[in-house]
């Protein structure tokens, strides 16, 4: 999550997380930032404390966040050179299941095949 202060910024991930999955999350709330969304509410119900979301703004600041992380251009070039979806993420920074999503998502998987090695 994150808080909007006098001073910046504050950005707020869970440090046990690999750091493919830490980037992640930096870029996604980096891209609410982005976007200016509307920051939302902590609901109160009971002794629970929930943080209420704009579905839309979630959606498109995954959307942006997959983009800065793993752009098409750097996904065309891992698959010509025929890295695994693993290799890919190492390579950037990102999680493994984002550079999964990317790769679906921009119909590199089935557009884009790998180089073969001459003979």
């Amino acid at each position: 999550m994150s808080v909007t202060l006098p001073n910046g910024l504050l950005i707020i991930y869970n440090p046990t997380h690999d750091a493919g999955r830490i980037n992640n999350t930096l870029f996604h709330e980096l891209s609410h930032f982005i976007l200016c969304h509307k920051h939302g509410q902590m609901l109160t119900v009971g002794d629970c404390v929930m943080p209420e979301y704009d579905e839309r703004q979630e959606n498109e600041a995954t959307w942006l966040a997959g983009s800065l992380l793993a752009p098409d251009a750097a996904l065309k070039r891992a698959k010509a050179s025929g890295w695994t979806h693993t290799q890919t993420a190492r390579h950037l920074g990102a999680s493994e299941d984002v550079i999964q999503w990317r790769w679906r998502m921009s119909g590199i998987d089935k557009f884009i095949r790998p180089r073969s090695v001459a003979s």
